[in-house]
């Protein structure tokens, strides 16, 4: 995770923002004088996101959303390519993420290094080298991306900050895709060390782990059937876990489908982290296209605790609906209505508890990208 003050950091990028639109002058002008032959110019590109969000919630603490309510909830991102040659490439990205009154707001930077890759394609396969997104799931490359997102956020148990999962690995990732007649097959190994956000089980707090040598798989099936997939993917890592040493094995399996009228989601996912203890989530998620503007949303969203031999504990269980209209593809409005069932996500009271504690909660947002 990069690290800076967060007046540092907006100096930084402001920095970079300015070398970044230079060298895209200078590109443009370079472009203008060389002949039409000449395919080799840098070209620099920008892309971002902003989400800002209202949320309340009815009296508890559901990960920064308080009874009194708070503004200060977004996730905001800008990213610099500079495409060197046809097939090489250079990414950066910063990051903002904001979370009320969440304790998770102090392991964060105001501004933050999401990704710094280079990349290399090669026919139908790829390299990218550095502080890469990890494929995994349907959005863990667009997580925080709200125009592409049906909710404020995706399934909080499967991607959110302690999903015992992570966006991004310093390290290396291999992609190819397959042309099997009517069927595509796309497949990408990845390997590097992270950091694993976790939610320490006796004191409540976010903490940040060491995770080293993971490497891991993903497969994503594109059906004869138009919008319709079915994925399925492994990590493998070694963790420092509250000073800990252990092996976890992480597996899941994703079916997506995005027709014209409607859209369903839904994955599942098991964490094996030793002794016979897992931890497992599943979500899914039905879209509809009441007209070209607005679109209705409903989820559930769950996660288990399960030790060998006995039967698995719920720890949170998340149902939501939303309506969000479209003023256009960039630019989204989103109201939802949330009932939590559970502890784990509170942060005003203990996580171990009697069972059954329900929280309510609120968030309209506004999401706008580039």
């Amino acid at each position: 995770m990069y690290s800076c003050r967060p007046r540092a950091g907006a100096r930084f990028l402001s920095g970079l923002l300015f070398m970044a639109l230079s060298l895209s002058g200078s590109s443009l002008i370079a472009q203008e004088e060389a002949s039409e032959e000449k395919s080799s110019e840098l070209k620099v590109t920008f892309h971002g996101y902003l989400t800002q969000a209202y949320a309340r919630s009815d009296g508890h603490n559901f990960l920064g959303i308080t009874e009194d309510g708070t503004a200060d909830y977004r996730t905001a991102a800008l990213q610099v390519r500079a495409d060197i040659r046809k097939n090489d490439a250079f990414v950066v990205q910063f990051s903002h993420e904001r979370l009320g009154e969440s304790g998770a707001q102090e392991i964060k930077d105001d501004v933050e290094l999401d990704w710094i890759f280079y990349e290399h394609r090669f026919g139908d396969s790829a390299v990218k080298v550095g502080r890469v997104q990890i494929p995994f799931g349907i959005y863990n490359e667009v997580r925080d991306v709200g125009t592409l997102l049906p909710f404020y956020r995706p399934s909080n148990n499967f991607y959110g900050e302690a999903a015992y999962s992570s966006e991004t690995v310093d390290g290396v990732v291999l992609s190819h895709s397959f042309r099997l007649g009517d069927w595509g097959l796309d497949a990408d190994l990845h390997y590097g060390d992270w950091k694993f956000v976790s939610r320490d089980f006796f004191t409540g707090k976010f903490v940040s782990n060491d995770v080293n040598d993971s490497i891991g798989a993903e497969l994503w099936l594109d059906t004869p059937i138009s919008g319709l997939r079915f994925g399925a993917g492994g990590m493998r890592y070694d963790i420092d876990f509250a000073g800990v040493e252990s092996k976890w094995d992480v597996y899941h399996v994703s079916v997506a489908g995005d027709f014209d009228r409607f859209a369903v989601h839904s994955e599942y996912k098991d964490v094996n982290i030793g002794s016979g203890f897992h931890v497992l989530f599943d979500y899914i998620h039905l879209g509809v296209n009441l007209t070209d503007k607005v679109t209705l949303n409903a989820q559930q969203d769950r996660f288990f605790t399960k030790l060998r031999g006995t039967s698995k504990v719920e720890a949170d269980k998340d149902r939501a609906v939303g309506v969000n209209y479209a003023f256009n593809p960039s630019l989204i409005l989103k109201t939802e209505h949330h009932w939590d069932e559970g502890r784990f996500w509170l942060e005003d009271v203990p996580q171990f508890g009697p069972p059954g504690l329900k929280t309510r909660y609120w968030l309209i947002s506004l999401s706008t990208s580039f």
